[in-house]
């Protein structure tokens, strides 16, 4: 984004107008923007190549101001004014550029006398809604003496170098478990925040929201020292819980996970969080169709249950973990296994029908990797449709494809790449879900572009 700002100041004074022999420099210093993201920068001007003590009377001067800045949005405030001005009026216009053009004026009783050291003739207060370096770049410059002769002037440009303290997303109030569970509604992608945000809940400044970040936080936002613990394996296992509707799933050996269970919604209804390990935060982004998010952050390892309750609509239902990230009380990313990867739901158990235990088999795809497109291939015991669902690693439902099987034998789908809505998809790996009759097998393609 670029934001220009023009100032410019007048002052009318009645007196002999002083050298044009030396040129005026206009210059914007290197500045740090703090914690809070705000900082005072102000416009400098001084006489270069003049004569010892000589000063160089100055009756206006103009200038226009750009900020150079990708990511995030500057506000500005003029709070500086010329020394010696009485009572500035500052007027701001919007052009039809991309910039906004910011006018100040004052009229005092004495001239600028400028000589070899800066004088300040404006402060600009930005507040910054990002990170990165601002480039200030100072141009369109004019400067005149008391008989409206033009000066000689040239510029310094200067830089902004804006950053963000780690952890704390919710600035102004230091580092709490309230900036934890922010980060943990970041990681899956129940809270879209600013680049500031971003920059704060990144808390190992991979370029990634996790719940390893969101673990991290939590023991700062509660006293706790940065943990040094090894990592070890972690472990998650889907079961039922008090009835065959309930689901239960045991994690053990980790400080923060992130868990994606698929379902059918023509079959089951996800109802809410029941109940979560002792001492962690949890939460669950149901906001996707068939699919269910859970970000879990704690300040130590646990061992217990999540705690899940459904709806069965049509059942038998089925549920898979199709994805399962662990991370350490250092935030570091744990080996994980999964045990269980497939929880059936009935409503009745004492009129369940008997499933076929291997009504489709995922045999594979041609070519895998790929690009552009594969043939996902499988094996089904008898006739009616089979369901073919791309996830992506992070549980989100990319491409869903049908087909209808005649009877037993093998057949396949082709996937072009593509999402639902058409646009292709990045180089990566994606799981694969395949339904028919009551059962499901999984498996997994690459596309490499």
């Amino acid at each position: 984004m670029n934001n220009c700002y023009r100032l410019a100041f007048a002052l009318l004074v009645l007196v002999p107008h002083g050298s044009l022999a030396a040129t005026l420099e206009f210059s914007v210093p290197d500045s740090y923007v703090d914690i809070d993201s705000s900082a005072e920068v102000p416009v400098l001007v001084r006489a270069i190549n003049a004569a010892p003590g000589e000063m160089l009377e100055v009756a206006a001067v103009d200038f226009l101001m750009q900020l150079n800045q990708n990511d995030a949005c500057i506000f500005v405030a003029i709070d500086g004014v010329v020394p010696g001005a009485d009572a500035p009026e500052f007027f701001i216009q919007s052009n039809t550029s991309p910039c906004y053009r910011v006018t100040a004026a004052a009229i005092g009783v004495e001239p600028l006398l400028v000589g070899t050291d800066p004088l300040e003739i404006a402060r600009i207060s930005l507040r910054h809604l990002g990170t990165g370096t601002v480039e200030m770049l100072l141009f369109s410059l004019a400067a005149y003496d008391l008989a409206f002769q033009p000066h000689p002037v040239v510029a310094q440009h200067g830089t902004l170098d804006v950053g963000c303290d780690k952890g704390d997303t919710i600035r102004g109030d230091g580092i709490t478990s309230a900036d934890a569970l922010l980060v943990l509604l970041a990681s899956v992608d129940l809270y879209d925040p600013s680049p500031v945000e971003f920059c704060a809940a990144d808390h190992d400044s991979d370029g990634t929201i996790t719940q390893g970040d969101a673990v991290r936080v939590l023991r700062v936002g509660v006293g706790l020292p940065p943990s040094k613990n090894t990592p070890s394996i972690a472990t998650t296992t889907l079961g039922h819980g008090s009835s065959l509707s309930e689901v239960l799933i045991h994690v053990a050996g980790l400080a923060g996970a992130e868990l994606h269970l698929a379902f059918d919604p023509s079959e089951l209804s996800f109802l809410g969080l029941r109940d979560r390990p002792a001492g962690s935060l949890t939460v669950v982004n149901d906001r996707l169709n068939g699919l269910l998010v859970i970000g879990l952050a704690s300040t130590e390892s646990v061992d217990g249950e999540l705690v899940l309750d459904f709806e069965i609509t049509s059942g038998p239902a089925s549920i898979d973990m199709i994805s399962f990230a662990a991370f350490s009380e250092a935030g570091a990313s744990v080996a994980g296994v999964v045990g269980n990867p497939t929880l059936v739901l009935m409503e009745d158990p004492t009129s369940a029908p008997t499933l076929p235990s291997e009504s489709v088999v995922f045999r594979g795809a041609t070519p895998n990797p790929f690009n552009p497109s594969t043939r996902l291939v499988f094996e089904v015991a008898g006739p009616g449709p089979v369901l073919t669902d791309v996830f992506d690693l992070r549980g989100r439902l990319i491409r869903r494809l049908e087909v209808v099987s005649a009877g037993e034998g093998q057949l396949g789908v082709r996937w072009d790449g593509l999402d639902q809505a058409g646009r292709a998809v990045p180089s990566g790996v994606y799981a694969i879900r395949v339904r028919h009759g009551g059962s499901h097998d999984l498996g997994r393609v690459v596309l490499l572009k």
